[in-house]
């Protein structure tokens, strides 16, 4: 999977007063990536979308029991994308067989910035 011909450049806006630009376009990984679609496929995918200007993915725990996060991880290595040069986001809370339904929420929450990055590597 290729960049399509003809494409109009990819618009960016700027996320609140953050300096952060992010485009206008965000590729997720919902019933997709680690699920639905092969490795191959999902890194066909990422590919594609980031060499027509995404810099925007989305993904979260509860899709496929956290296999998004992974795929996308492994996808943004094989590619060698810089993280600085993307934005990532996640939801917590959506899936995962954990303390959250049980009442820790915030230790759950504390803890997940560092599942992710294990996710993401």
């Amino acid at each position: 999977m290729s960049k399509p011909e003809n494409l109009p450049e990819m618009e960016y806006r700027f996320l609140g007063r953050s300096g952060l630009q992010v485009s206008a376009i965000s590729l997720g990984g919902w019933l997709t990536y680690g699920g639905h679609v092969d490795r191959e496929g999902t890194y066909e995918c990422m590919k594609a979308a980031y060499d027509c200007g995404v810099n925007f993915f989305d993904c979260a725990e509860g899709y496929a029991d956290g296999e998004s996060e992974k795929v996308m991880g492994e996808a943004i290595k094989k590619y060698g994308w810089k993280r600085n040069d993307l934005v990532i986001s996640t939801k917590v809370c959506t899936g995962l067989k954990t303390s959250i339904h049980t009442g820790f929420w915030i230790r759950v929450l504390m803890r997940y910035p560092d599942l992710l990055g294990r996710r993401l590597q």
